[in-house]
């Protein structure tokens, strides 16, 4: 008998407004407490987990981080990261955690057949496309 993964997925965008995040992360709980399944969480949830990584310029206020870092925690969401043709990162101790998508993949032939049968199989397992 083969066996399907089910997943739920969510596209999230989180409020502009720094003061407003906690009334997003709230709908995120909501939403959250209600899936019984696997799901993966896409969109800007306009926060960061880290000032180090922040390569737009202002700091975020460390209560803003640690609030979103405690949404993270509870909800058991990981931080994919995405690498758009930067180094990959050695230190990375959860594959998980990385993804390396470079934008010249796209044009050429042979790796676009590939992301497209992957995506096209049969197979459910998310991570087994990736």
């Amino acid at each position: 008998m083969e066996r399907h993964n089910i997943f739920r997925f969510m596209g999230f965008y989180s409020h502009a407004d720094p003061n407003l995040s906690n009334s997003s992360w709230d709908i995120l709980r909501t939403v959250g407490s209600s899936i019984r399944k696997d799901w993966i969480v896409s969109g800007d949830f306009n926060a960061i987990i880290n000032n180090a990584k922040n390569d737009r310029g202002r700091r975020k206020c460390r209560v803003k981080i640690d609030e979103f870092i405690e949404v993270m925690e509870e909800l058991a969401l990981i931080d994919i990261k995405i690498d758009k043709g930067r180094k990959p990162r050695e230190d990375v101790k959860d594959s998980r955690l990385f993804l390396k998508f470079d934008t010249f993949w796209r044009k050429e032939k042979e790796a676009n057949d590939i992301i497209k049968q992957a995506w096209s199989s049969n197979k459910t397992n998310i991570i087994e496309k990736f």
